[in-house]
């Protein structure tokens, strides 16, 4: 880390690893083997498998809401073992340790220039991090093997974000913005989360001001826009403004993803008023 940003102590976690496991068990062992007052917070491990855009999103939304210092383990990586780079990556003072398959996207997406990543291979002590047990690198548990001794290392201050080595442009997946078009904004379905509440790609900062009057999705137009759920009774479909900041469409206590049979990619369409 640069010389005025100070490690946490904190590290956050994040995979597709599921709770039936001992994989999450055996990344926090290895963390407090190098550092045993480190911090360790789960922030999700129940991410669908496999799906590097879902955990991207999730790690954009929490990990700018710790304290400076702090660094991300996020482990969704479908191509473990592949010639994919594990690599950290310093953005607006939260440090990231992930594989380089995309899990930066929607970090990079708004912090994009002020970030710094680096290829963790080219670490001299990280990659042997199972050598106290006799062990060496598993080609399937990079989580363990690599990015939790850098995690730990790094948040610990035992290496320092200024003495890391090549640096590299990371994968970037798509994020398809909102469009503007008259009167109108169109965007996509980014992310249905665990109370069926469909997030879109449309932003407030897209809106700028002006009040959503109509939203079409699914096939289906309504214009019953809200402040928050406990407006309208449990049932009805309604759309606000979600806590990340973008228009989401909610059923009052129900499951609006469930209903409109939506996913990921689904285009939608919000016409617009004065502000």
């Amino acid at each position: 880390m640069s010389h005025d940003l100070v490690p946490s102590g904190i590290v956050t976690l994040l995979s597709d690893f599921g709770q039936r496991d001992h994989y999450v068990a055996a990344m926090k062992g290895v963390m407090l083997g190098i550092d045993p007052l480190l911090a360790l917070v789960d922030c999700c491990h129940l991410v669908q498998q496999y799906n590097v855009r879902e955990g991207a999103w999730l790690l954009g939304n929490y990990a700018f809401d710790f304290p400076a210092g702090t660094v991300h383990l996020a482990v969704v990586d479908p191509g473990v073992g592949s010639p994919r780079a594990p690599i950290a990556c310093l953005a607006d003072g939260q440090v990231f340790v992930v594989p380089d398959n995309g899990l930066l996207s929607f970090v990079l997406q708004n912090r994009g220039c002020c970030a710094r990543c680096i290829e963790l291979a080219s670490i001299v002590g990280v990659r042997p991090g199972r050598a106290a047990c006799g062990k060496g690198i598993s080609p399937t548990f990079h989580g363990r093997d690599i990015f939790a001794p850098a995690a730990a290392m790094l948040a610990s201050g035992k290496l320092k974000f200024e003495n890391l080595g090549k640096e590299i442009s990371p994968l970037v997946l798509p994020v398809a913005p909102a469009e503007e078009r008259p009167g109108c904004l169109f965007g996509v379905v980014l992310h249905i989360d665990a109370f069926g509440n469909i997030v879109t790609s449309i932003s407030h900062d897209h809106a700028q001001g002006r009040k959503p009057l109509q939203l079409r999705l699914a096939g289906i137009v309504f214009s019953d826009f809200v402040e928050f759920y406990a407006q309208r009774s449990p049932g009805t479909l309604v759309a606000l403004w979600g806590s990340s900041g973008r228009l989401e469409v909610s059923v009052v206590q129900g499951d609006a993803g469930g209903l409109l049979r939506v996913r990921p990619g689904d285009s939608v369409e919000c016409e617009l008023g004065g502000a």
